[in-house]
């Protein structure tokens, strides 16, 4: 025997489905998924722009660091007249770098051989820098080497990154 069509058999066929519990339920898990993936994109964002700002910050301290570095190397007379001072005689003119306390930034300023006493110094540490220590050593005239230390923090869009340089350096010797 045929089963006849009727009305009641043709409602059941259009209710299977979801009720709506079931799609509260699914809503709130893939929300819930949602919110952590977005998280955890943002985090790895964040730590990646971090990252990037310290990177190039660690360079831009590390230039000033090797730019008085290579002076140094490159003097054929040295005065250290101050923990925070250095007097660079080279081939052209006299060079000489600072510390300023106030503005915690590196001076430096550049002048004849025959004087060798600048009148303007300009910083050359960036405004994101704050320098806490800039020491030379050993005082005096002609050391055989000379120890540099450079201590301080960069402030960056996120955070301060706190840098520590330190060497020692000898001046090349001419024959």
């Amino acid at each position: 025997m045929e089963k006849v069509k009727t009305q009641s058999n043709i409602k059941e066929k259009f209710f299977y489905g979801f009720t709506l519990i079931e799609l509260l339920v699914a809503v709130a898990i893939v929300s819930a998924l949602a919110i952590i993936s977005v998280q955890i994109l943002f985090d790895t964002v964040s730590v990646k722009s971090k990252q990037q700002t310290l990177e190039t910050s660690s360079d831009s301290a590390f230039l000033v660091f090797e730019q008085i570095t290579k002076a140094v190397k490159e003097a054929k007379s040295i005065n250290v007249p101050t923990v925070n001072q250095i007097e660079i005689v080279n081939s052209v003119n006299c060079i000489n770098y600072r510390y300023n306390l106030a503005d915690k930034t590196i001076e430096k300023a550049v002048d004849s051989l025959v004087s060798c006493t600048p009148t303007s110094y300009i910083a050359i540490t960036p405004i994101s820098f704050e320098v806490s220590d800039l020491n030379f050593s050993p005082i005096g005239s002609s050391p055989d080497s000379v120890s540099l230390l450079m201590v301080g923090e960069i402030k960056g869009a996120l955070d301060r990154h706190p840098f520590k340089f330190q060497t020692n350096i000898y001046p090349r010797v001419t024959l």
